[in-house]
């Protein structure tokens, strides 16, 4: 064979490879993510997770310790979301925090861009009747995760043993740890230690830093695992710059919840949720006006 023909056959060889490793390699992402899929535990249900907006606080929320960042700088202009979650799956009815109440979402913090909306009127956009819910996650005893006690009449409230142990906490609002109390006494309050599965599938993971007993959730969906940092962490960049916020037990040891929030998340910030970020409602599909779906595009 002339050596030019063999040279054309050895030139065409490699661009073939070149084409298949390339191809490859953009399709490997998408292979891994059905191959994941395919190996989920049949077992495990998968659930589905909604975000909802009650309101808005004003802007410069003091949710970072530091402005030396451009990001964070710009973070800090806009005003902070005042939210709550919903996960319905299998026999599973929940929210993650009771969302906040009129008499005090803007009593220590100024009204934002939007004006409350309770939770049954938010809850009833996606066809969901507060009074079923049979299961609310307390991440945090602050006034504005509390205040909404009061719409989950049939629901039993989950908190972890060191945030029952330790309230008032500083964040707390006197009439909504009565409330506490008065659950406990009816029997609707389940207090946990440490980290405890509350369904297949739905864990919750005790966290410290913002409170004593702060927890976040995390829970299993069709996209992969969805984690609500609720109080836990306010902001993306508070993870992605390692920059806690003022308003916690210190510096020192919000950066050790945020090392627990990433050892449970992994390398992907795609499916975090954090507590008071309006890029939550930038990131993920909108159902309604005030409610996205936590899930890939």
């Amino acid at each position: 064979m002339p050596r030019r023909k063999e040279g054309e056959i050895s030139l065409i060889k490699g661009i073939l490879w070149s084409v298949f490793l390339i191809t490859g390699w953009c399709l490997a992402p998408t292979l891994l993510s059905a191959q994941d899929k395919a190996n989920k535990d049949p077992k495990t249900p998968q659930y589905e997770v909604y975000v909802l907006l009650s309101a808005s606080w004003a802007a410069e929320f003091p949710r970072f310790t530091s402005l030396d960042n451009d990001d964070i700088k710009e973070k800090f202009k806009e005003t902070t979301p005042v939210t709550f979650a919903y996960i319905k799956g299998p026999g599973v009815e929940m929210v993650f925090n009771a969302g906040p109440r009129k008499g005090t979402v803007f009593e220590v913090i100024p009204k934002g861009s939007l004006d409350l909306i309770d939770q049954k009127t938010l809850l009833a956009s996606l066809g969901v009747v507060s009074a079923k819910i049979k299961t609310a996650v307390i991440d945090a005893t602050c006034f504005d995760h509390l205040g909404g006690i009061d719409a989950f009449p049939n629901a039993t409230f989950v908190i972890q043993k060191k945030e029952f142990d330790s309230l008032p906490s500083k964040y707390s609002n006197a009439e909504d740890i009565e409330k506490i109390m008065q659950l406990k006494k009816e029997g609707r309050l389940k207090i946990i230690e440490g980290d405890q599965e509350l369904a297949p599938g739905i864990k919750a993971h005790f966290l410290g830093g913002h409170t004593q007993g702060t927890q976040f959730l995390s829970v299993q969906t069709d996209d992969g695992l969805v984690v609500l940092g609720g109080d836990g962490l306010f902001t993306y960049e508070n993870l992605k710059y390692d920059i806690p916020s003022p308003l916690g037990l210190g510096k020192e040891a919000q950066k050790e919840s945020y090392k627990r929030i990433r050892k449970v998340l992994g390398e992907s910030d795609e499916l975090l949720v954090p507590g008071h970020d309006m890029e939550v409602f930038r990131r993920f599909p909108r159902i309604t006006e005030r409610v996205v779906q936590i899930k890939l595009r």
